[in-house]
């Protein structure tokens, strides 16, 4: 392979790849939940919590062009 081809392949390997990255992080990230549910066992727990659950946000990017509503509607 001469240098101009290996340039060229090389340069749509990274756009495409570039390509990928920003769809991934515009539509399939900021729309992926997790939950995970463990049983935590606290020694001298008020009787008022004693089967409450706690719920931990985290790592929420929101700008301008987010749906509130999709935050909303997922809790």
């Amino acid at each position: 392979m001469k240098r101009r081809g290996f340039i060229k392949k090389t340069f749509r390997w990274v756009a495409g790849l570039g390509l990928l990255t920003g769809l991934y992080s515009w539509q399939i990230e900021p729309f992926w939940m997790h939950f995970v549910y463990l049983k935590m066992p606290l020694k001298n727990l008020p009787d008022a919590l004693v089967g409450k659950t706690v719920m931990q946000i985290s790592d929420i990017h929101i700008g301008n062009s987010f749906d509130y509503q999709y935050i909303i509607d997922s809790f």
